[in-house]
C-alpha cells in the first residue's frame, strides 16, 4: 500500500525511551530511536496502520485487523498535527540519523520536513514535544505487548 508524503511524520529518540521515559519523558508519525546498538522506528498512518522495527531486527507490522490500537494512532497524529501547526519545514538538507542520546521528532508533510531535535528528556518534558513522545511510546507499548500476546 503506498502511502501519500501528506501522510507522513516521524520521531527520531535514544534507548531510554521503550523503558517508561514517556512519564520523564501529518499524518504519518513515525518514532526512532538512536541507540548504542541501533535504533528503533515507530510509524503510524492516518489508515490506521503501524510499523514498529527494533534494533534488533524484531518487527510488528499492524495493519488494523481491529480498532484496538486506533486511538493511540489518533493521539501521535493529533500530537504531530500540533507540531506540524506550530513549526516551519525545514529548509536545509535532510539531517542525518541523531546521535546516541537525542531524539528527533521528524513530521513529513507537503509543505516539507519539520523537525525538532534533543535529549529525550528535553524533548519529553517539551510542550509541543512531549505529547508527541507520550504518544509515541505508548503506541510502541501496546504494539509490543500485542505481539507477544499473540
Amino acid at each position: 500500500m503506498r502511502r501519500s508524503a501528506a501522510a507522513i511524520c516521524s520521531l527520531i529518540g535514544p534507548s531510554t525511551w521503550t523503558s517508561g521515559a514517556s512519564s520523564a519523558s501529518r499524518r504519518l508519525e513515525s518514532s526512532s530511536a538512536a541507540l548504542d546498538r541501533g535504533a528503533d522506528v515507530l510509524a503510524a498512518y492516518e489508515d490506521r496502520t503501524a510499523r514498529y522495527l527494533n534494533f534488533s531486527g524484531a518487527s510488528v507490522i499492524w495493519e488494523q485487523p481491529d480498532t484496538s490500537m486506533d486511538g493511540l494512532i489518533e493521539e501521535l497524529l493529533r500530537a504531530g498535527r500540533e507540531v506540524v501547526a506550530r513549526t516551519k519545514p525545514w529548509e536545509g538538507e535532510r539531517p542525518g540519523p541523531p546521535s546516541p542520546g537525542q531524539a528527533r521528532i521528524n513530521l513529513l508533510t507537503p509543505s516539507g520536513l519539520h523537525f525538532g531535535q534533543g535529549a529525550l528528556a528535553a524533548l519529553a518534558g517539551d510542550a509541543l514535544a512531549g505529547p508527541v513522545i507520550a504518544a509515541a511510546t505508548a503506541l510502541m507499548q501496546a504494539l509490543t505487548r500485542r505481539a507477544t500476546a499473540d
